[in-house]
């Protein structure tokens, strides 16, 4: 993926592991993003 958003530059970092509820195909998980103060392209990150 282009744009390509960066732990611990762009967003800080949330750990290695997101739990599943049982019998739930999605989870979620907030990330708190790191204000550099650079202007930059849209930024995606993204996990499967």
């Amino acid at each position: 993926l282009a744009g390509m958003a960066t732990s611990g530059s762009d967003y800080k970092s949330i750990g290695t592991t997101v739990t599943f509820a049982a019998g739930s195909a999605t989870a979620t998980e907030k990330a708190s993003v790191i204000n550099h103060n650079l202007i930059e392209a849209d930024q995606v990150s993204a996990t499967v």
